[in-house]
């Protein structure tokens, strides 16, 4: 009788257990509770703290931040437990984002000067430039030259190239509706508002590319869990953190957000859509223009994925709507900074790449729209058209440079060799400033750790996923190629005492060789499918996902 009684009491408790875990998402949220309350019973008691990954949670996370993780899981378990998977994730985007807040202003208290009463900024040079063109716009008194720098000569104010003094004067506006605070508190709140703003772009952002691949639910936890990495990764916090206003925090705000509008419109069919956000994305990334140098990746990482989806004759018309709404706008603005169309030329390994683009895929549009595709010439040439409408573009972008700048087009590969060495340049200042310099592998690896290592085998995977529908041949050859590609750009330039130091014909060579190999690669399989009518692995590159 006894063994019947707690058979049947098991079978009621499994019973009500899966009457409450009722699907997939209620068991991940009660897991992740279940390794909260953990981890908090731990930190009380002090146990595992040897341990350095424990430690390390231990000295971010508060008990009360655990606290409320753990009710932001509890809500989150029982929103799913009814179904309501729309808003499942909203606890923890809030704990995420009000967690973000708190670790960020834990050090306003010893931020105060007790001599003055008045807060002032951490030590850091930059923001006190920052927050005295903020006080000049405060007072009415900002002139076009500031004699502060470069005396007695000066040089054209600070303020008339970059939006940081008028984002933290604007920040200061706004607060002292809501509070009576001084326009340094205003500086030193600055960055952890810009980061918050950053965080939901970057997580609409990761949430609308994982959608291409994923379920809503899906994108959603992929996106949270990227957002959680770059909310408390070391590297990013110090740069954020309250007191020190710097371009960095004000540039990602901009950052995410034009991905995330170029991304919407790639995603939408709608054409006034697609020109809208586009637009959008362009002004976003001209905004970062005026505030950090870090806006010519958007430049690198759009302009080459759209020439590959180009040259790969994949939505040529989707390409053309987006990626004008986007550089019209973008170049405009960038335009009103330089104030230079031969510079923006001359920026090879950013600007000029995306007018460069820009420039041929209005080539493509004009040739294959009026009569010089049926020239007898150019119908003996065995390309694709996309590669025709390449070199031709590439012919009248040479005689365009010489006309513009004659020393630049007679070195124009070496120009781009060097670009591709030195993406920072070689002047002093990008060479021995910290925040300018390319890092070494070993001083990632530091900042980073083992993140690292997750990042090359994703690389890999993401690479392996666009390129799975190609035969068994081409997909060995391609991802074999490109395993060579990413881990040649890291290990080159391993460490200043290592073989691989970055500045040795050994290390050029097999950096500069993994490129040629990675595109002659891709090139030769597209050509020799041209070539042969093998309809089937060109329809494979344009399946490919970039």
């Amino acid at each position: 009788m006894e063994e019947d009684t707690i058979k049947i009491n098991t079978g009621e408790i499994k019973g009500n257990i899966k009457k409450v875990i009722n699907n997939k998402y209620t068991s991940l949220f009660s897991l992740l509770l279940l390794a909260t309350v953990s981890l908090l019973i731990f930190k009380t008691y002090n146990i595992g703290s040897g341990f350095a990954f424990l430690a390390m949670l231990f000295s971010a996370f508060s008990a009360q931040l655990l606290v409320f993780l753990a009710i932001s899981l509890l809500i989150s378990a029982t929103l799913a437990h009814y179904g309501k998977f729309r808003w499942m994730f909203f606890p923890l985007i809030v704990w995420l984002v009000i967690t973000t807040a708190v670790i960020r202003t834990a050090n306003i208290p010893q931020l105060k000067d007790v001599t003055t009463g008045d807060y002032t900024l951490g030590p850091d040079l930059d923001p006190f430039l920052y927050l005295r063109h903020t006080a000049e716009i405060s007072e009415g008194r900002l002139g076009p030259i500031d004699y502060f720098r470069q005396a007695p000569i000066g040089i054209e104010s600070y303020a008339y190239k970059n939006l940081m003094p008028w984002t933290i004067f604007y920040m200061y506006k706004i607060i002292s509706v809501f509070s009576d605070v001084s326009l340094t508190y205003a500086a030193v709140i600055t960055p952890v508002i810009l980061f918050i703003i950053s965080l939901i772009g970057f997580l609409l952002f990761m949430r609308t590319i994982s959608s291409f691949k994923m379920s809503q639910e899906g994108s959603w936890i992929t996106a949270v869990i990227a957002s959680i990495f770059y909310a408390f990764i070391p590297s990013m916090l110090h740069r954020t953190v309250a007191g020190i206003p710097e371009i960095e925090s004000l540039g990602m705000a901009w950052f995410w957000f034009a991905f995330l509008f170029f991304t919407l419109a790639w995603k939408t069919d709608n054409k006034k859509k697609q020109v809208f956000l586009g637009a959008l994305a362009g002004l976003f990334t001209g905004l970062m223009s005026w505030s950090w140098g870090g806006y010519r990746f958007i430049y690198m990482i759009l302009a080459a994925a759209i020439l590959a989806l180009f040259l790969f004759g994949k939505d040529k018309e989707k390409i053309l709507i987006v990626f004008s709404s986007w550089a019209i706008p973008a170049l405009i603005l960038e335009f009103l900074n330089v104030r230079s169309v031969t510079t923006m030329l001359m920026s090879y390994g950013d600007v000029g790449v995306g007018m460069f683009v820009f420039f041929i895929i209005w080539i493509d549009t004009i040739v294959h729209k009026s009569k010089i595709k049926e020239l007898p010439f150019l119908k003996k040439i065995n390309l694709p058209g996309q590669i025709k409408s390449l070199l031709i573009g590439l012919i009248l972008a040479i005689f365009i440079l010489f006309v513009v700048n004659p020393a630049s087009a007679t070195n124009l590969f070496s120009i781009i060799i060097e670009k591709l060495l030195y993406p920072f340049g070689r002047e002093r200042i990008s060479l021995t400033v910290a925040e300018n310099r390319a890092p070494y592998l070993t001083e990632v690896l530091g900042s980073f750790g083992n993140f690292v290592w997750l990042f090359l085998f994703g690389n890999m995977l993401l690479f392996y996923e666009a390129t799975k529908h190609f035969g068994k041949r081409e997909k060995i050859l391609l991802n074999l190629v490109f395993i060579i590609f990413i881990f040649a750009l890291g290990f080159t330039k391993f460490s200043p005492q290592s073989t691989f130091n970055g500045e040795n014909f050994i290390s050029k060579f097999a950096y500069l060789g993994s490129i040629a190999l990675f595109i002659f690669t891709l090139f030769f399989i597209y050509l020799k499918a041209h070539i042969k009518k093998d309809e089937k692995t060109m329809d494979d590159f344009k399946g490919v996902d970039f």
